[in-house]
């Protein structure tokens, strides 16, 4: 198992313009890691006989929080990936239209407000994610 393809896509988020489509290269590499790639490298560990520690990823504190992340500060990463991310902005960027029925207009400097308020904790919780992946494949290549 390699993490390139979330080196790849974490490069692109870093990159993009758009605060829409940053959020959505890191909301994939969240989807990614602790959908998918989390029950295959456990797996793996299993079938080798190898203990993998335990996803204990929380969402990072940091300065100028905006408020309506703070509740999640140390809080596990899934939690918030579930809960926050995906209800209030992977659902309204996936069908242009919110929960509520309002409509994403993506050219709208609250929608872009919106979204950029959300990728510095979004990115931060991505490079927690991506650590403890680091460390279970080292462990699983010793």
């Amino acid at each position: 198992m390699t993490l390139t393809p979330v080196y790849a896509m974490y490069r692109e988020a870093i990159n993009a313009s758009s605060p829409f489509y940053k959020f959505f290269c890191l909301y994939k590499i969240l989807e990614g890691l602790l959908r998918t790639l989390k029950s295959k490298l456990y797996s793996e560990a299993r079938t080798r006989g190898l203990q993998l520690p335990p996803l204990q990823a929380r969402v990072p504190s940091y300065p100028d929080m905006p408020p309506e992340q703070t509740p999640y500060a140390g809080k596990s990463i899934t939690k918030f990936f579930d809960e926050f991310l995906t209800n209030n902005f992977r659902n309204s960027m996936a069908h242009f239209m919110s929960d509520e029925g309002a409509v994403l207009n993506v050219n709208e400097m609250a929608g872009i407000q919106r979204y950029s308020s959300v990728i510095h904790v979004t990115a931060l919780c991505c490079r927690e994610v991506i650590s403890h992946f680091e460390t279970c494949l080292a462990t699983m290549e010793a």
